[in-house]
């Protein structure tokens, strides 16, 4: 039985659809000379946009390992734009949130993004 992926598939479409646009935004970040990488800024965003959230849902809803959000908030933690405060529902989980020095950038990659 021969193997044939169907390009023309709704799911396909918007899965190149994403991937695209993930890479267009890659592309403009990197460009713009922020100080933040392409998935600094999306971890700042998804932050901005969750307010308050745990660093476990905060990856899950990135889609990318603890690790590697973990890493990114980090970077972004050593340039005061995010902070990360013991959950006070659950002292080993932390919650991540932006700072009022993370506001300049996110207008920026607002600026940036369509």
């Amino acid at each position: 039985m021969p193997s044939h992926t169907d390009t023309e598939t709704f799911g396909f479409l918007v899965t190149d659809v994403a991937r695209l646009i993930r890479q267009e935004f890659d592309r403009l970040i990197g460009e713009a000379g922020l100080g933040v990488t392409p998935g600094e800024a999306r971890a700042l965003s998804h932050a901005a946009r969750a307010g308050p959230v745990r660093q476990t849902a905060l990856a899950e809803r990135m889609g990318v390992e603890a690790m590697t959000l973990s890493a990114y908030l980090d970077r972004l933690e050593a340039q005061g734009l995010v902070e990360r405060m013991v959950d006070p529902t659950d002292r080993r989980a932390k919650l991540v949130h932006t700072t009022a020095a993370a506001a300049q950038v996110l207008a920026r990659i607002r600026e940036l993004t369509p």
